[in-house]
Formats: C-alpha cells, sequence, structure tokens
C-alpha cells in the first residue's frame, strides 16, 4: 500500500472515531511510514490529527490548547513555537502571556478563533499579519498587505535617539523618517518627544495611507506628515534635525532564501538593498547631506552582518563621527552619523589645483 493510501486509511479512521483502529493501525505501519517514504512532518501531522479529534469530545483547558498549538507550529517549522502558541492565545483571549500561565487549568468553550489562528501561523502567515495590528514599543501600529511590518529590533533605534539627544539636546526637533513603512519608527518618536514634529516618506501609497491611519490612532496626526516620495524627491530642500531610515538591505539575490514570514508578506521593495545589499546605504552618504543641517543627527538601522561596511562607507564619504548601535544583548543592529563630523574628502589632484 503507497503512503498516500495509508493517509486515506488513517483519515477514514479518524471521521469514523475508531480511535481503537486508528491507533492498531498507525502501530502497524509507524515502520513503513519512513522519512524517506513520506514527506517530512506528515506522521506528526498524523498524531497531532489525532489527539485533536480524540479530545474532541471533552472540554479543552487552555494548557491543552496551548500543548496542542505549540505542537502545531513546531511541525510546521514556524522559528518560536512556544512563544507564538502563547501570543496568539492570549491575544485572542484579552490576557497578558503572564495571566495565561496563571489559568492554565481554566476549560474554553469555543476555541474555533484560536484553531482558526494556529492554522494561519501554521502557513507561516505572521502573526502581526493575523491580527492586523502590532505592538511596537509602547504603541499599537497597524499593519497592512503590501506594507513593511514593523522590525522589532528596531525599536532600540528609539533608545539611542534618547541617548543622542541627552548628548545634544534639541527644542522642537523636526524629524525625518525615509522609508516609514507603517509609520512605526516616526510615531514611536513623536509619542515620546512631546515637542516633536516630523515628516515621513514612503514609495508606495498603501504605506503612507496606512501611516496616517497610525498616527490618527496614536494621537499625533497634527504633528506628523507623511508624503508618497521616492526616497527624498518630496522632501528636498527641507532639512531636519534628526534622519531615521531603515533601509532595504537584502542582497537582490537572497530574497528568495529568506523565511516565509518575510519572502511571502513583506514587499520586495522594502527588502531589496541591491546586488550586495548596500545600495541604500550608500545613496544616504549623500542624501543625509540634503536632508540635514548643522548639529542633526542621523540614525540607521543596520543588520550586524553589514554593520563594519557601513560604517566603512559612511567613514570613506568624509564622515568622522560614525557610531555603532547596539541593542540589549551587545549585538550591532545600527548607526549613528552626526552631520558636523561631515569633512569632505578632497583628492591629490583638487589639492594641486588649488596652487594654479
Amino acid at each position: 500500500m503507497s503512503t498516500r493510501c495509508c493517509l486515506q486509511v488513517l483519515s477514514d479512521l479518524f471521521a469514523n472515531g475508531e480511535w481503537t483502529s486508528f491507533l492498531f493501525y498507525l502501530s502497524q505501519k509507524q515502520n513503513f511510514l519512513t522519512p524517506v517514504a513520506y514527506a517530512p512532518g506528515d506522521f506528526f501531522c498524523a498524531r497531532i490529527f489525532f489527539m485533536n479529534h480524540a479530545n474532541a469530545c471533552r472540554m479543552k483547558t487552555l494548557r491543552d490548547l496551548l500543548h496542542d498549538a505549540t505542537l502545531r507550529l513546531q511541525v510546521a517549522c514556524v522559528y518560536s513555537p512556544d512563544a507564538d502558541a502563547e501570543i496568539i492565545i492570549s491575544t485572542i483571549l484579552n490576557i497578558s502571556r503572564k495571566e495565561l500561565k496563571q489559568r492554565l487549568d481554566q476549560t474554553i468553550e469555543d476555541i474555533s478563533a484560536i484553531e482558526q489562528a494556529v492554522a494561519q501561523r501554521e502557513q507561516r502567515i505572521p502573526i502581526a499579519r493575523i491580527f492586523g495590528q502590532t505592538l511596537f514599543r509602547d504603541i499599537t501600529i497597524k499593519t497592512g498587505e503590501g506594507v513593511f511590518e514593523p522590525c522589532i529590533e528596531t525599536e532600540t533605534l528609539i533608545e539611542h535617539l534618547h541617548l543622542a539627544l541627552e548628548k545634544q539636546p534639541k527644542t522642537n526637533p523636526r524629524i525625518l523618517d525615509i522609508g516609514t513603512g507603517t509609520g512605526c519608527l516616526l510615531l514611536s518618536a513623536l509619542k515620546e518627544i512631546p515637542d516633536a514634529t516630523g515628516v515621513g516618506v514612503d514609495i508606495a501609497g498603501a504605506a503612507v495611507a496606512l501611516a496616517k491611519e497610525n498616527a490618527a490612532a496614536n494621537g499625533v496626526a497634527d504633528r506628523v506628515e507623511f508624503r508618497v516620495s521616492n526616497w527624498i524627491d518630496q522632501v528636498v530642500p527641507e532639512t531636519f534635525d534628526i534622519v531615521l531610515c531603515n533601509p532595504p538591505f537584502v542582497p537582490s539575490d537572497l530574497i528568495k532564501t529568506l523565511v516565509p514570514e518575510v519572502k511571502l508578506h513583506d514587499p520586495h521593495a522594502s527588502l531589496d538593498g541591491g546586488k550586495d545589499g548596500l545600495r541604500f546605504y550608500r545613496q544616504l552618504t549623500e542624501d543625509f547631506l540634503r536632508v540635514s543641517h548643522e548639529g542633526s543627527i542621523g540614525i540607521l538601522h543596520v543588520s550586524m552582518t553589514f554593520i563594519e561596511q557601513v560604517k566603512h562607507i559612511f567613514q570613506t564619504a568624509g564622515y568622522q563621527s560614525v557610531e555603532v548601535c547596539r541593542n540589549y544583548y551587545g549585538v550591532p543592529m545600527g548607526l549613528i552619523v552626526l552631520r558636523d563630523s561631515y569633512c569632505p574628502k578632497v583628492s591629490l589632484m583638487d589639492r594641486l589645483l588649488r596652487f594654479f
């Protein structure tokens, strides 16, 4: 009997509720269902399918739901199955993850919403897209199709912004966010710096529309403007005290190797950093000068993979102060660039021409 026929028999036993027969059949066929003859994960899925049906006749506790969801996400190769299961269940029940762990013996009557969300996560749909929103620092950010999902790691950039402002205080600072997406970076900065105003630009109209919604929902719409712009085209000649940017930095040929959550759901325009992933950083060495003035601060998100290369690019371009930002684990994740440290490189030929 073929592997697929075995699956059909198992399925029929499930459907008819013949659990004893199912267990016997499964035990007889276990040696046959080898990884070679069977698609990876299918055998474990069969076990999960049985457990779900076998437990259907009794009320499920949160412990049961958490266990089942974690196992299903593990089979689906989700990166953090236990944490994702907790987030899904606690979000649907509108309780904290801490409270969820305190109520594990509580029974749940209607589990349809949980089942639906877990099924979506099994398909590698990101949690932020399942629920249409995510928490970024202390604000709720709405997500949407065709718009880059907020990168939680970039929350740390706002911490570094505060540290930079402690060294160089600014009154009523103007902030520019290049490639704003949902607006998460800029809106977080505005919420935490009450006298700040800002402009966010993005090439995608859908992103700008979503960022405006998020600004209104978080009560800062009167202090921010969002524009559809190809990079900084619709900003020049305005200048700003602070420039934020989380540019695309994935090498073009590597996009197809990214995890499904990213390559299937984030727009490729927000990922593609050109052949070597550094295209937009090179562009920023020039464009930062066009949108900044004396005393301006640039804060950029940079993958730890490219941090030294990007730092070298800015230093080679003439920036004397390029400081590496690190997250709470000490991992490099960004750069702080000071406009005042810029000193254009002068070629030997230019120096010689000054004498004639």
